[in-house]
């Protein structure tokens, strides 16, 4: 009987919750309207930021990062003090990057440093901009910033995490060259063993294809056919080399950044 009714509350609590969701979302657009008629009816400043604000604070919690982060920005944080300057970037800063523009988070990452020259970063800001760093492939700074983010007994160690857990990438002009110069090389190179033996023999089979023809005299089969198989398995390697290892180190990158991104939360 006891485990019914447990069973009954837990049902009953994510329904409530579940409600309150579908409630706060269907709400959302009224309110959204009413805060941006507050933006353009009120005379005062101060009120129209702190509307915007609260638009911002609303569309962030509907999980509309990227809108909210341009509400921010229509806000002109010239006259305002130092403390408020720094929490509108750097609001706008976590926005973009929770909506994945990790262009415009690192953009608006510079605009904050502009702004806050003598200001100095707290633990979580240097969280935020090492993700940035990390998310546009800067990683000497997202190094610096990981090991400025992290508690200070784990500096070292987040040092050491980071340089070894680097991943040894594929170079792409490399992959190319090697199918270049043996097809199907480029592709085992860039860990496509099962890829580049295909291509090794697919080559040497249109190879074989033409020469047996223009042994045997059918010259017009061997340079339509066989010249052109021969050109497309050879040029196909070519670019398929270059691909795979840009695919292999888009792999790699992007482990390494989730790996460090659970190393930064973990340790923070």
């Amino acid at each position: 009987m006891k485990i019914l009714i447990t069973i009954y509350w837990i049902t009953l609590i994510s329904l409530l919750n579940n409600f309150s969701s579908w409630a706060q979302s269907v709400d959302y657009p009224n309110a959204s309207l009413q805060l941006e008629y507050k933006v353009f009816s009120e005379k005062k400043e101060a009120e129209k930021i702190d509307a915007l604000i609260q638009k911002a604070e609303l569309l962030k919690s509907n999980k509309l990062f990227a809108e909210s982060a341009q509400t921010l920005n229509r806000i002109d944080i010239e006259n305002l003090s130092d403390s408020l300057q720094q929490k509108i970037l750097y609001e706008i800063m976590l926005n973009s990057y929770l909506a994945e523009n990790y262009l415009d988070a690192k953009n608006y990452m510079i605009q904050y440093d502009n702004y806050l020259k003598d200001s100095a970063d707290q633990y979580h800001i240097n969280w935020l901009k090492c993700l940035i760093f990390l998310n546009n492939d800067d990683f000497e700074n997202a190094h610096l910033k990981l090991i400025a983010a992290v508690k200070p007994d784990y500096k070292k160690t987040a040092d050491s995490i980071f340089v070894n857990s680097f991943p040894k990438l594929k170079n792409e002009k490399k992959a190319r060259m090697l199918s270049a110069f043996l097809p199907g090389s480029g592709q085992m190179y860039a860990g496509k063993i099962g890829f580049g033996l295909v291509n090794l023999l697919s080559e040497a089979g249109a190879g074989y294809f033409t020469a047996w023809h223009i042994v045997h005299q059918y010259y017009l089969i061997a340079a339509v056919t066989g010249v052109g198989l021969t050109s497309r398995f050879y040029l196909g390697g070519l670019k398929t080399s270059k691909n795979w290892a840009e695919k292999y180190n888009d792999k790699k990158l992007h482990q390494f950044k989730n790996y460090i991104s659970s190393v930064l939360i973990e340790h923070l």
